[in-house]
């Protein structure tokens, strides 16, 4: 059985272009514009045009695989669908009605869509590959850098819109809002949890109070954290700075069993972190400085900033490293692309600055392609990763498409579907 992201497809091509079709009832079919696909709710497709028996009509356009899947999916309940004009599927099992009784014109695919399209869908389908496409590395493409922007841009849309509800629970608090971004870039997949929850531990307000108290700060910073002991002098000092100030704070400390620190390489350790967090603190006052097209490059001259002497000679309180380390650049991309630039994007788009949108999108071209689990999937496809815009958008693209076997949906599966790529 098909997919109806496939129909979509299909249908956006109409392969049909000057031929006479037949619908249920029986009547003749001319589609004169396949309609613009809908991507919020209502049906599938605006502003259609066809031509029924010799009448044109104008209106929506819903697919399905079924017919009955209609009623499956209530649309005779929803007034929304009351202007559909031609309802197209894949397989008619079931005649369908508006709600004034009148029969909406149906229009069957099963022996229409040409029967190569089909069979390179099937392959896809069936592909035991992951990403499914591999099958056919290397890939002959020429439009790469259109598409991987496409992603990206999918990619902001989708978390500015995330972290837009988390704004509206902090009344419009842009500061708070990437404080805590911030913290949460800095966790990685094994503790971006405790690092965001950390931001509600210890507020930005907090924060800025201690920002010229730097064994406050960090005390504070760290005991909210759970992070402290009294395993040197050092530590053992913060401890008690904590404990004296403890009583002040908005929400007792984080459990230590939330921080995940086996298989974590000792550069990403959080104490490590949450000191070039406290640094960024110090010299980026107001710290909205960074929602703006320069804020990439104000948080790279303070990351440059080297860390207090202790923290170059301790991963974590208490632990020291057997020779002094070069914490280098360690997690700021992850802050620029999952902080700034989300948030930058969602900034922009409320404010109708198209400008800023495309700073947040632009920063993906100037810095380095990240390799992990899944960018390595794509190893020998042809596809290039010379920036985060490629390797942003592999991740996307597999996140969304990939996983869900939705290749229909993906540019490099139309490709290869509708345009002979996969011959």
């Amino acid at each position: 059985m098909v997919q109806e992201s496939f129909l979509h497809q299909v249908w956006q091509r109409h392969p049909w272009r000057g031929k006479i079709l037949q619908i249920v009832p029986h009547q003749t079919l001319e589609i004169i514009h396949p309609g613009v696909l809908n991507a919020y709710g209502g049906p599938d497709f605006h502003a259609g045009r066809i031509r029924i028996a010799g009448r044109e009509w104008a209106g929506h356009i819903e697919l399905h695989v079924r017919s009955s899947d209609w009623y499956k999916h209530t649309h005779h309940t929803d007034p929304a669908y009351s202007n559909v004009i031609l309802h197209v599927v894949w397989e008619h099992d079931e005649d369908v009605f508006l709600e004034n009784g009148q029969t909406i014109p149906t229009l069957e695919l099963k022996g229409l869509i040409p029967e190569n399209w089909r069979h390179q869908q099937r392959e896809l389908d069936s592909s035991l590959h992951d990403p499914p496409c591999a099958m056919h590395f290397p890939l002959n493409l020429k439009q790469v850098d259109d598409w991987d922007e496409m992603w990206v841009i999918h990619r902001l849309e989708r978390r500015s819109e995330i972290w837009k509800e988390r704004l509206q629970t902090l009344n419009m608090d842009w500061g708070q809002l990437l404080w805590e971004a911030l913290l949460r870039s800095q966790g990685g997949s094994a503790n971006a949890l405790p690092f965001q929850l950390l931001g509600r531990a210890f507020p930005l307000p907090l924060a800025y109070r201690y920002r010229n108290q730097s064994d406050t700060f960090t005390a504070l910073l760290l005991g909210q954290a759970g992070l402290l002991n009294d395993t040197d002098m050092k530590s053992a000092q913060w401890l008690r700075t904590f404990h004296a100030l403890e009583s002040g704070l908005p929400m007792p400390p984080l459990p230590l069993f939330l921080w995940k620190l086996g298989g974590v390489r000792p550069a990403a350790f959080p104490a490590l972190r949450l000191a070039r967090l406290q640094t960024v603190i110090v010299h980026c006052h107001p710290l909205t400085r960074l929602l703006s097209p320069e804020g990439a490059e104000i948080l790279r001259q303070t990351w440059s900033l080297p860390l207090p002497e202790y923290w170059q000679r301790h991963y974590h309180p208490g632990r020291m490293a057997k020779v002094k380390q070069n914490v280098g650049w360690g997690g700021y991309e992850s802050a620029v692309l999952n902080a700034l630039s989300p948030l930058l994007y969602l900034r922009g788009k409320l404010r109708n600055r198209a400008d800023w949108m495309q700073s947040a999108l632009d920063w993906h071209s100037g810095l380095p392609a990240e390799k992990n689990r899944i960018t390595q999937k794509w190893k020998g496809s042809g596809l290039p990763f010379i920036s985060a815009m490629n390797s942003q958008a592999a991740l996307e693209r597999y996140e969304n498409a990939c996983m869900n076997r939705q290749c229909s949906t993906c540019p490099i599966g139309q490709h290869l579907v509708f345009d002979g790529g996969g011959v």
